[in-house]
C-alpha cells in the first residue's frame, strides 16, 4: 500500500504574490458605507459590479437572537417554527 499525502488545510491561499497584496490599497470612505460584519466582502464585490444589500442581518440583533431562541428550543425538543421567529421578533422589538 502506497504512502499518500492529503492536503487538509482550511483556508483559502491568494495566488497573488506578497509583493502584489502589500500594494493593496482601500478606499476606506467606500469601506466605511457597509455593515461590519460583512464591509470587507461588501467592497470587493461593488468592485466587480454587484450591487450590496446594506440592511442584512449582522451578528447581534433581533433576528440572530430569535435564532438563538428557535435553535434552544429545537436543542431542547420543544416545537419551533414561525410561529416561535415571529413571538421573538415581538419579544425584541419591545
Amino acid at each position: 500500500m502506497e504512502d499518500r499525502v492529503a492536503d487538509l488545510r482550511s483556508r483559502w491561499t491568494p495566488g497573488a504574490t506578497a509583493a502584489a497584496v502589500a500594494k493593496l490599497t482601500l478606499d476606506a470612505a467606500v469601506l466605511a458605507r457597509f455593515p461590519e460584519g460583512y464591509r470587507h466582502l461588501a467592497y470587493l464585490q461593488t468592485k466587480i459590479g454587484i450591487t450590496i444589500k446594506l440592511d442584512l442581518p449582522q451578528l447581534k440583533g433581533p433576528v440572530v437572537e430569535a435564532l438563538y431562541i428557535l435553535g434552544q428550543a429545537w436543542l431542547d425538543g420543544r416545537p419551533f417554527g414561525l410561529p416561535v421567529l415571529i413571538s421573538c421578533a415581538r419579544v425584541s422589538a419591545l
